[in-house]
């Protein structure tokens, strides 16, 4: 009995962990710093360096579980973004220099 306690308690701690963490909020970009955002039912990347916006569109979950979302400035895919699926870090394909920078999420 006391092991169900444990596992239970152990399962309900990492669940909440887990679906706590929220896409929205800011990061670390490489050097470049980002927020995304929600807005009118869409989220959106502000690149601080420059202020640029771009759209993110969901396009699928990796077999890991990583959450793959497409960057969009004025009609033209620009990125790639693949999300740990806690939203902690992940790794950023930049289409116009061909370079990947790594995500971290600040706290």
């Amino acid at each position: 009995m006391i092991k169900i306690l444990i596992l239970a308690f152990a399962i309900m701690f990492t669940a909440g962990k887990t679906y706590s963490q929220s896409f929205t909020g800011d990061y670390n970009l490489g050097d470049d710093k980002i927020s995304i955002t929600l807005d009118d039912n869409s989220y959106y990347v502000v690149h601080e360096t420059g202020g640029i916006k771009g759209k993110l569109q969901y396009e699928e979950n990796t077999p890991e579980n990583d959450q793959i979302w497409l960057e969009w400035q004025n009609g033209k895919q620009v990125g790639t973004y693949v999300f740990k699926s806690d939203y902690s870090k992940g790794i950023y394909t930049d289409y116009k220099s061909g370079q990947e920078s790594y995500i971290k999420k600040r706290d």
